[in-house]
């Protein structure tokens, strides 16, 4: 059972703030800029700048902002002012974590944090602190975020109780949840509630008792799950009726479905789907169709399963929501069974293994991109550390000549310094990038061993088949199978980079499905045009599915009693901007309406070139023509 978890939704404390301007448009301010910017008023051609870009970002309108930000730090060269400084390079680090580049997003927060440490600011120490606690959260850095939050926790906790503090325990209490800790979750949310209640704001409160409630349920106290979750439902009507109200809805209806206590849930879901509907929640529609169907499963009535899950399923496909429609078709799998149809079964599982290796190629890139994040990182963080040295033995060199011999000293120390720091440095780097290419490996010849296995089991099963159709699918499921694996061979067998030579891969490809089908060089004229070009593993892998169907439609459909098969590709790449591929038979030619009906195969196609933004078109004439447009 998926748990869904509704948390506090951070946000970053812009530092500047305009209280005097609030009314002003947009159009007053660059005339106001403008003017300044003439008249040579670096001050107020900062406080312009900054003004403009704090109001774009809240439209986020984000390129804008990145300009009028840009321009107050380039003014701020002739100001002598840290504070402000400090205040304009925070901004630019919150523009970079609001836009997902979070490394540059870090570069500006650190540089901010150097300046109110200057400035001995604890107050915005503190801020600073939580702002890079998020960020190092959101690229899965899970120690250093919570380094950075507990500075900040022990900053605050020595004032008042504030809202900043409140966010901090909030943010401890997630980074926690992440990492498997759920008792320590719990205290830092029950810590950020006690600071909302004194505070008495009751949006965040609300949020805080989802939180509680949901971690109660990973710990399956499902009375004290219950219980904070009602209170957040209370607050929720309150104040938010609407999404924040069905949210709580269904975290209450999943605690009553753990319980087995299914009236109840089923009067949640059906709260929480009434109301997702009244507001367009389309997500949520389907997160609340597919939660009843569960329900009516376990409660033996297949036609209400049934019937909720041909609801959602369509909206799920139609909106491109890959986890919620692995759910659908789990429960459709469990629901045939159970019915005993187990041909609507069989293919119901097909199409849950199209959506799972989707999904397991986008859980296998944001766990390499993790992995690769953390061996830079630490590569980053030991060339500041140089930098810094260096930089150190610079101001050095610059002393009085009547200190020089103890200069010259105290850098022959620093270099024994440097030198070691370097020595540990670099031999942590290697641990960390041997461990790294164990873990790639380890994870290479696993997706290899399970690509070889379900290929194997396919072709084992319509061995034992005697249904045509059903020999058909199960041999199409293996030929996509073996398309995929053909990919992951390529990308690992040399140096392991990201990218695939796809006229080596289209070639290999097609003389795959040549032997499959059963024909033979001599009986068959094969004609290839493919220019060389290197694409990236994301696009490869739907691209190398989208051949494997529509050649593999060809050698079913278009030469049976042919006396001369042929089979032309081309693709070439003619601005560098978008890839075109032709497919061409010389067979009897296809109804172009028949063609574009959604078949399983063509239902695939549909959906990879949509993921992909392509295009396809279809002609007959003389044979059967496929044409692609594929954007790089």
């Amino acid at each position: 059972m998926k748990k869904r978890k509704v948390g506090l939704r951070l946000v970053f404390f812009l530092l500047i703030s305009f209280p005097a301007l609030a009314q002003k448009s947009t159009g007053v301010l660059r005339a106001s800029l403008v003017f300044h910017e003439a008249k040579g008023n670096s001050d107020s051609a900062i406080f312009y700048s900054s003004h403009l870009g704090y109001f774009y970002m809240q439209k986020q309108s984000y390129d804008s902002a990145r300009l009028y930000y840009r321009k107050a730090l380039s003014y701020n060269r002739y100001v002598n002012d840290q504070k402000l400084l400090a205040d304009n390079l925070n901004n630019m680090g919150v523009l970079y974590y609001q836009t997902d580049l979070l490394d540059s997003g870090i570069h500006y927060l650190n540089a901010a944090l150097t300046n109110y440490r200057q400035l001995h600011d604890t107050a915005h120490l503190s801020i600073i602190s939580i702002n890079l606690g998020i960020i190092y959260k959101a690229k899965g850095l899970y120690e250093k975020s919570l380094q950075y939050l507990l500075d900040a926790a022990r900053i605050l906790e020595k004032g008042e109780p504030t809202e900043n503090q409140a966010t901090c325990y909030n943010s401890i209490g997630n980074v926690y949840s992440k990492i498997g800790e759920p008792r320590a979750a719990l205290e830092f949310h029950q810590r950020s509630l006690l600071v909302w209640r004194k505070l008495k704001v009751e949006g965040p409160l609300a949020a805080s008792y989802n939180n509680i409630g949901n971690v109660y349920l990973l710990l399956k106290q499902y009375d004290s799950a219950f219980s904070n979750l009602s209170r957040a439902l209370t607050i929720e009507r309150k104040i938010n009726p609407g999404a924040g109200e069905s949210v709580a809805l269904n975290n209450i209806g999943t605690v009553m479905l753990e319980m087995n206590k299914l009236t109840e849930a089923e009067k949640f879901f059906r709260q929480s789907l009434e109301i997702r509907l009244s507001v367009n929640d389309k997500t949520g529609e389907v997160s609340s169709r597919n939660n009843l169907a569960r329900v009516f499963l376990l409660k033996g009535n297949i036609n209400a399963a049934e019937s909720e899950l041909k609801k959602s399923e369509p909206l799920a496909v139609s909106i491109g929501l890959l986890p919620q429609l692995k759910e659908v078709y789990e429960i459709k799998v469990d629901l045939f069974k159970k019915n005993g149809d187990y041909n609507k079964a069989l293919e119901s599982s097909q199409q849950l293994l199209v959506v799972k290796d989707s999904l397991l190629n986008l859980e296998k890139t944001q766990s390499l991109t993790e992995m690769q994040t953390r061996y830079e990182s630490v590569k980053k963080e030991d060339r500041i550390a140089l930098l810094e040295k260096e930089g150190m033995l610079q101001d050095l060199e610059l002393d009085s000549k009547l200190i020089w011999i103890r200069s010259l000293i105290g850098a022959i120390v620093l270099t024994l310094i440097i030198g070691i720091l370097i020595y540990y440095n670099l031999r942590t780097v290697r641990k960390n990038k041997i461990h790294i290419e164990i873990l790639l490996k380890e994870l290479h010849h696993r997706v290899k061993n399970n690509l070889q296995i379900l290929s194997s089991l396919l072709s084992l099963q319509s061995q034992q088949l005697t249904d045509d159709s059903a020999i058909k699918a199960v041999k199409s499921s293996e030929s996509r199978i073996n398309a995929m694996a053909l990919i992951h061979r390529k990308l690992y067998t040399v140096d392991q980079n990201r990218t695939v030579d796809i006229k080596e891969y289209i070639t290999e490809l097609i003389q795959y499905l040549v032997y499959s089908y059963g024909y033979h060089e001599r009986q068959f004229k094969l004609d290839l045009e493919i220019k060389q070009i290197d694409i990236d593993v994301d696009k490869a892998i739907p691209l190398g599915l989208i051949l494997n169907e529509l050649i593999s439609n060809a050698f079913k459909h278009a030469y049976e009693n042919h006396p001369n098969p042929r089979l032309m590709v081309n693709l070439d790449f003619p601005d560098l901007h978008e890839l075109n591929i032709q497919i061409r038979d010389n067979g009897t030619g296809i109804d172009v309406k028949d063609a574009k009906k959604k078949t399983f195969g063509m239902k695939i196609v549909s959906t990879l070139i949509k993921e992909l933004k392509g295009s396809l078109d279809i002609k007959s004439e003389n044979g059967t023509t496929y044409v692609l447009h594929i954007p790089l």
